[in-house]
């Protein structure tokens, strides 16, 4: 959809390898390394609009080292001076940003009521480990290596516990933010796509902090070592409600947030996107979907 006039904002489908940034929300000179929502400011200023761009925010938070291949940004600005100055955004954004971040779609907000961030109905993480007894160079960027063999029948009996309305304290990182640990997991599934590869997909209302981070330490210990933590365990520290019962967080660089959806997931409509609810999800969703085959997304076999 062209950009039009009567648009106040915009929508940027973002990926980044976040191995360099200090995670993806800005946070002022104290910052070690730069953050996304800083390189992509200053890309917008590159170009000349920093008059015209008053504000963002991302739709879910990334912690430092942790990837996105469906993030989702949205940018107060004056559309109407930004078409007229440059045409094509997303090709412009693209050629003033550094390799680790690509904008692969932009569109325009055409309700003022939508919000990418509490408007969003599911959020879709996974985590991967690459399983190889020497060191690679080949050992793909977003995946922790394990030279160790992991049991994953164990890890897939393991996760189907998680399925449901919980709540994840146990799971849930100290954090200066105070919110209720209750989430409502939709999906939870590992997979072995090939011998090196193991994968722990969550999708969920929400998160809580380093949720996804803990929830595959736990898996990871249970694929270790299935006789001294059994498959069982993973639902016994659920119900524990104790962050000491559970492995401490798994490294951050495994972990990708994979998409974002603004449409819950409807088990009679295995065939259609989740993001099909208006214009600007239907394209934030083609251009994700051009990318995974069916078999990998896994939104289209919730």
């Amino acid at each position: 959809m062209p950009l039009s006039s009567d648009n106040h904002a915009l929508a940027l489908l973002v990926e980044y390898n976040g191995s360099a940034f200090s995670g993806s929300q800005s946070q002022g000179a104290g910052a070690v390394m730069p953050t996304v929502q800083q390189t992509l400011m200053q890309a917008f200023d590159a170009l000349g609009l920093a008059d015209v761009v008053y504000s963002s925010h991302f739709a879910s938070r990334t912690d430092a080292g942790v990837h996105a291949l469906g993030q989702v940004m949205q940018v107060r600005c004056n559309v109407a001076a930004i078409l007229q100055r440059v045409p094509d955004l997303c090709l412009a954004l693209n050629a003033k940003l550094p390799e680790s971040i690509a904008i692969r779609a932009v569109e325009p907000i055409q309700s003022e009521n939508f919000n990418c961030q509490h408007s969003a109905k599911q959020r879709w993480y996974r985590y991967q480990w690459f399983l190889s007894k020497y060191r690679s160079v080949f050992t793909p960027f977003n995946a922790v290596r394990e030279h160790r063999s992991l049991d994953v029948a164990a890890m897939q009996e393991a996760v189907g516990s998680l399925v449901g309305s919980h709540c994840f304290q146990t799971f849930q990182s100290p954090s200066v933010y105070k919110t209720s640990a209750q989430c409502a997991v939709t999906v939870a599934t590992i997979s072995q796509p090939t011998p090196s590869t193991v994968l722990f997909d969550v999708i969920a209302n929400r998160f809580v902090y380093k949720m996804v981070r803990n929830l595959a330490a736990a898996l990871w210990q249970i694929g270790l070592n299935p006789t001294q933590h059994p498959p069982d365990s993973l639902s016994h520290w659920l119900q524990a409600g104790n962050r000491a019962c559970s492995p401490q967080s798994a490294p951050a660089k495994g972990l990708t947030l994979m998409s974002i959806a603004y449409r819950n997931a409807d088990v009679h409509e295995i065939s259609r996107p989740l993001f099909w609810a208006d214009s600007l999800t239907q394209l934030l969703n083609r251009t994700l979907m051009k990318e995974f085959s069916h078999d990998e997304n896994i939104f289209c076999q919730v």
